[in-house]
């Protein structure tokens, strides 16, 4: 059975994620000043931007269909908010160094496999 994802299903999985390490570090805005939207593009499992001036998080019901795949998906969008945040990349879609630094962090803390992050 597939997870039956929600715009507040994806609020309450980014606020759990701002309260654990290493994102209770970064000082992440909290989830209300924060756009959540269920996309179904079968293309991505989601994207972070900022879309009219307010950061966007979209995951994607079409790839993200149980909680072991949320999690995971919901720091990626949000390790690439962080960079935009600080202005280390203009281009959120980038996976650069900065990025994949950020990635073993958040996968070491969680227990999940950088490789697929």
């Amino acid at each position: 059975m597939s997870l039956h994802l929600t715009n507040e299903m994806l609020a309450h999985c980014y606020d759990y994620m701002t309260v654990t390490r290493p994102f209770i570090e970064w000082n992440l805005p909290a989830s209300e000043d924060i756009h959540f939207q269920v996309i179904r593009d079968p293309r991505y499992f989601g994207w972070y931007d900022i879309i009219g001036g307010k950061d966007t998080i979209s995951i994607s019901r079409s790839r993200v269909g149980q909680t072991a795949t949320l999690f995971p998906q919901m720091a990626h969008e949000m390790a690439h908010m962080v960079l935009r945040r600080n202005g280390l990349v203009i281009d959120p879609t980038v996976h650069n160094a900065a990025f994949w630094k950020l990635a073993r962090t958040i996968c070491r803390e969680h227990g999940w496999d950088h490789l697929n992050f």
